[in-house]
């Protein structure tokens, strides 16, 4: 579970299977004008997880390097993305100014 926040911030929940961890992260990212730094590709239209599909080089998520391509998103600000379809994924993702994702 990956989770960020900040000043105005965004808490994600992530989990990276890739690296095999059982339990997820959560990171706190700030909101800025430019987002929050990363794409995301999935969904519940798609019987798939959403999963982070791109860091943006050089955005936050970039900048903080707690997300890595591939992790699973679990919860944006304490709402649980895992059975969602992509577009409130996105939603809830673009709302995540001043909040946790």
């Amino acid at each position: 579970m990956v989770k960020a926040s900040a000043t105005a911030k965004a808490t994600v929940a992530a989990f990276a299977a890739s690296e095999g961890h059982a339990h997820p992260r959560v990171i706190e990212l700030p909101k800025t004008d430019e987002g929050l730094g990363f794409n995301v590709m999935g969904g519940k239209e798609q019987n798939s997880p959403i999963y982070i599909s791109r860091i943006i080089p050089g955005g936050v998520a970039d900048r903080h390097g707690g997300l890595k391509r591939g992790d699973q998103l679990l919860s944006v600000n304490g709402v649980s993305v895992e059975s969602e379809h992509h577009e409130r994924a996105v939603e809830l993702l673009k709302l995540a100014q001043g909040q946790q994702l």
